[in-house]
């Protein structure tokens, strides 16, 4: 596995030891927040077991991961204490996602401005509102 964020510890470690704190954080993360993420399967994995009784949660999911990713999942469980809180993991996960949307923009808008910026104004001026956007939805988090 990849390196494995705090944040991505954090859920994991919610999702077992406190089964309904972790699964309602889990219910605000989208599939986007997840890409690219070292735990990625794993969180998938624990967001389709929306509904389980809590007590049989950390067992169900790890019969449905594979050997390396169970093992994971049980040294995460076995810190002592929540390596973060899992609605604030959540918060990171979605800042890192808008981060790596509004990158994606500003390299498309240095593309097109490269290509010949003029012919491509309309293009141009929505990906900048889109940019506008996700500085809107990084800021909300902060101050939330």
């Amino acid at each position: 596995m990849g390196q494995v964020k705090v944040a991505e510890r954090g859920l994991i470690w919610a999702v077992l030891r406190r089964p309904e704190t972790g699964l309602s954080a889990l219910a605000d993360v989208e599939p986007p927040d997840l890409e690219g993420l070292a735990t990625q399967g794993i969180l998938r994995q624990a967001q389709s077991l929306q509904g389980w009784p809590a007590g049989t949660l950390p067992e169900a999911l790890i019969e449905r991961l594979s050997t390396a990713e169970a093992a994971l999942v049980q040294e995460i469980a076995r810190q002592e204490g929540a390596p973060a809180d899992a609605a604030d993991c959540v918060k990171t996960l979605k800042k890192q996602r808008y981060d790596r949307e509004r990158a994606q923009v500003q390299r498309e808008i240095d593309r097109l401005q490269e290509a010949g910026g003029s012919r491509y104004d309309q293009e141009i001026t929505a990906l900048l509102e889109r940019k506008l956007d996700l500085a809107h939805r990084i800021e909300i988090l902060a101050h939330s």
